[in-house]
C-alpha cells in the first residue's frame, strides 16, 4: 500500500492503470511526497536508464532491474526526457508522476539505490514478487515470428 512508502526512498512498480503492454513493465522511482490519505496520492519521480547515450528512444522498462544504471529523470521545454544534469537550463522539470493507491502495483518499496543500481537483495525480492499471481499479469506468449535459416 502507498501509505508504507517512506519519502525518500525507492520503489519499483508497475502501473495498473497503463495500456495492457505498459502493464507488464517495470518503472523505478524515488517516493518524494508524503502518501495522502484524503487525496490517496503519492508522488513519484521517476529513475531510468536511457542508456549511454542519454537518448529518450533508450528507454526499456523491461530491461533487467539488475542491468539497470538508473538516474532522476528531468524533462525539456518540449517534454523529451533525459537523466544528464549537464543538459538541466532553466525551462527543465522532474519527472514526476502522482498515483492513486490503486493505480501502483507495488513490487518493493522503501530501498535504498547504490552506485545508480537496485542492490541485489532487492532484486530477487522483486524477482520473487513478480512470480506471485498477479489480477494483470499475463504469461508471456511464444513469438510465432518466422525463424531466420542459419547459414551454412
Amino acid at each position: 500500500h502507498c501509505r508504507d512508502l517512506k519519502k525518500g526512498t525507492f520503489v519499483i512498480f508497475r502501473s495498473i492503470t497503463s495500456s495492457r503492454t505498459w502493464k507488464k513493465r517495470i518503472f523505478v522511482g524515488e517516493v518524494v511526497t508524503d502518501y495522502d490519505e484524503d487525496e490517496d496520492l503519492i508522488g513519484i519521480h521517476y529513475h531510468s536508464d536511457l542508456g549511454p547515450n542519454d537518448y529518450w528512444r533508450n528507454f526499456d522498462p523491461s530491461k533487467p532491474l539488475v542491468e539497470r544504471k538508473l538516474k532522476a529523470e528531468y524533462k525539456n521545454k518540449d517534454g523529451v526526457s533525459f537523466t544528464r544534469t549537464t543538459k538541466i537550463d532553466a525551462n527543465f522539470a522532474l519527472v514526476i508522476e502522482d498515483f492513486m493507491n490503486h493505480e501502483l502495483d507495488i513490487l518493493v518499496g522503501n530501498f535504498q539505490l547504490k552506485n545508480f543500481h537496485i542492490p541485489a537483495e532487492v532484486v530477487k525480492q522483486a524477482t520473487e514478487a513478480m512470480k506471485k499471481d498477479r489480477p494483470h499479469s499475463e504469461p508471456r506468449k511464444a513469438s510465432h515470428a518466422p525463424q531466420r535459416k542459419k547459414k551454412n
